[in-house]
């Protein structure tokens, strides 16, 4: 146990608590809730822009959405996939980065994580459509473009001790939208694959 108390000095001290004694064991046994969420197991691929991108596997529980995503022979590591998601032509997933977050034992593939949290359910014949737009390269950007465009969107540049630059949005503009906005900043300077690929299926 760790706490703090104020020295003669007036500034604060950490003291740290040692029990005396054998430690006592507590032990408790519980069963934990699992929800396998519903899986897509059915590959699908899609062609566009000199490349063909499998939908290997989708799981959308109700923590996370993932999806298992390979494109052979090309190596999917240093690009940032886009994507957003409709079901029965409504969108549940805004366009979003897809942040890798594992790798498969096929080098072609990758785990991606669509989204935190649960996307809206559906029933079993509910028409799913997964839109990739494009692939893009960070780090490609010209960063001095990008600062100077997001200082045009009315972003400011707070400038750290590193010589990086630190972000503050207009005032009143909620975290999402500020987010979204400097990710849109920034993919009109980097390289890029122009697709969509565009998998359909419904879910069990």
């Amino acid at each position: 146990m760790t706490g703090m108390m104020t020295g003669p000095d007036g500034q604060p001290v950490l003291l740290v608590y040692t029990p005396a004694g054998e430690p006592l064991t507590f032990t408790f046994t519980f069963d934990v809730p699992f929800n396998p969420g519903r899986v897509l197991n059915t590959p699908q691929t899609a062609a566009a822009g000199g490349l063909a991108l499998t939908l290997k596997k989708l799981v959308v529980a109700p923590s996370m959405t993932q999806a298992v995503i390979c494109a052979g022979p090309a190596d999917l590591k240093a690009w940032l996939l886009e994507a957003t998601i409709s079901v029965n032509g409504a969108e549940v997933l805004p366009p979003s980065a897809i942040n890798r977050v594992g790798d498969e034992a096929d080098p072609a593939c990758g785990l991606y994580m669509l989204s935190q949290g649960p996307l809206p359910d559906s029933s079993p014949d509910a028409a799913w459509v997964l839109t990739i737009p494009r692939l893009r390269q960070p780090g490609s950007e010209d960063q001095a473009l990008v600062n100077a465009e997001l200082e045009r969107q009315g972003i400011q540049l707070v400038p750290q001790p590193d010589g990086s630059f630190g972000l503050m949005p207009p005032e009143g503009m909620p975290y999402d939208e500020f987010a979204r906005l400097v990710d849109r900043v920034t993919a009109q300077y980097q390289d890029s694959i122009e697709g969509p690929w565009t998998f359909t299926f419904t879910l069990p």
